[in-house]
């Protein structure tokens, strides 16, 4: 959706689109009576984007599967057990060395 910003004056308000919606925070200052009896009774709301909110569903959808496929363990069990099981050695060793340097950098990181 696009917004023609021609026709826009001061006192009209803009048009807000899925793609440009930004999240609002509000607050509103306490009463006198609040200020007076020092309670800190602050009225506070908070909106998420459309993204945010797809993103915290997804999230949740995620956390319901499996960490594990069971399907595919069950190959690599028949592959051992049948002899078939092959490991490439270069290959585990460059994974090895490649998480090593990534928790190096990490560390590295993490100290400033």
């Amino acid at each position: 959706m696009a917004i023609d910003v021609n026709s826009l004056t001061h006192s009209r308000p803009s048009q807000v689109t899925n793609e440009n919606r930004q999240p609002t925070v509000g607050r509103t200052e306490p009463s006198v009576q609040q200020q007076q009896t020092g309670k800190s009774a602050v009225a506070e709301t908070v909106s998420m984007t459309d993204a945010a909110a797809n993103l915290k569903k997804i999230s949740s959808q995620m956390g319901k599967l499996p960490v594990v496929e069971s399907k595919r363990v069950e190959e690599i069990k028949k592959a051992i057990e049948n002899g078939d099981f092959e490991i490439d050695e270069v290959f585990v060793a460059d994974k090895l060395i490649g998480m090593e340097k990534l928790l190096h950098e990490y560390d590295r990181n993490s100290k400033h």
